[in-house]
């Protein structure tokens, strides 16, 4: 099988990744499609990166990581998203394997993850790579938090 590839994602990649929302399960578990307006606050964002990540010319998974800083101690997979006929077959977990390979923590770091409180196959997915649920959804954003130290 082809290695994945990460690079940024572009506005031209934003108008295949639309049609994955297309996708109940997908538009259901991670909401709407991003809008022009939202695209280009992900392009500008200087917090962090979102990458659009392929095996040879296909597009397979975007993901979107916020890293450190020094009020904040945590890479954060602020989503992450497979396209909907690849499901089940491994992308995910080789994503999330890659993107943390190539961020080392330093003292203190860990990852964090944001679940969707209706997203049971995001929560299923980190709790089987063996990151921990850190309490009940946020009363804020019915969020679940994934945490993931050393």
């Amino acid at each position: 099988m082809m290695p994945l590839t990460f690079r940024p994602l572009t506005r031209s990649d934003n108008v295949e990744y639309a049609t994955w929302f297309e996708d109940a399960d997908l538009a259901r578990e991670l909401g709407p499609a991003w809008t022009d307006e939202e695209m280009t606050e992900v392009l500008d964002d200087a917090g962090g990166c979102v990458w659009a990540v392929a095996r040879g010319e296909e597009l397979v998974a975007v993901v979107s990581v916020t890293f450190p800083d020094a009020d904040n101690p945590t890479f954060v997979i602020d989503a992450l998203a497979v396209r909907p006929d690849l499901r089940g077959a491994g992308v995910a977990q080789d994503v999330v394997a890659d993107v943390r390979a190539q961020h080392e923590l330093d003292y203190g770091e860990y990852w964090m993850a944001f679940v969707n409180e209706g997203n049971g196959r995001a929560k299923r997915f980190f709790e089987k790579l063996g990151w921990e649920c850190a309490g009940q959804p946020s009363a804020n954003d019915g969020m679940f938090r994934f945490e993931l130290r050393g």
